[in-house]
């Protein structure tokens, strides 16, 4: 901890209008630290505030920090949810994105996270077999229609 804090001295706790900015700004920007220096704070202010918040909310107790806790982490969640579906509808700018994820969510989102890996490759396989269709719609016994040709039957014709 920083020199300038007393051991034991009590967390000043975040005013109505921080908590609520705070909410705001993850929903917007994605970024725990970016939100934070938005408001005005560290972001060790912050993940203090988040810390005390889980442990309130495991014990039920409805204070400003447990609201800040399940608002914030609800309106990052929401944020991730709007990311991915940009993602699966292939924009241009999806590595932009996925940078962003890694980024901002990394728990979740680096590349060693194995979901994040499983996705990515998932993707990366699915839009180089898109590609060579698009170049090739007659390949590997699909018609463009999506409807696959018994290609035997035609290499065959007579049998």
């Amino acid at each position: 901890m920083s020199g300038k804090f007393q051991v034991g001295a009590p967390m000043v706790p975040p005013t109505v209008e921080q908590k609520d900015n705070l909410v705001y700004w993850v929903g917007e920007s994605l970024s725990i630290n970016n939100a934070a220096k938005h408001v005005g704070i560290t972001p060790d202010r912050l993940y203090r505030w988040l810390e005390r918040g889980g442990e309130d909310c495991d014990r039920m107790d409805d204070t400003i920090y447990a609201q800040l806790y399940r608002q914030l982490y609800k309106n990052q969640a929401i944020k991730v949810s709007e990311l991915l579906k940009k993602i699966e509808s292939c924009p241009k700018n999806w590595q932009a994105l996925a940078w962003k994820l890694e980024k901002c969510v990394r728990d979740e989102f680096a590349s060693d996270a194995p979901e994040y890996k499983e996705l990515l490759d998932c993707y990366t396989e699915m839009k180089q077999y898109l590609l060579s269709l698009k170049n090739y719609p007659m390949a590997k016994g699909v018609a463009p229609s999506g409807k696959i040709i018994n290609s035997q039957a035609q290499e065959n014709p007579q049998e």
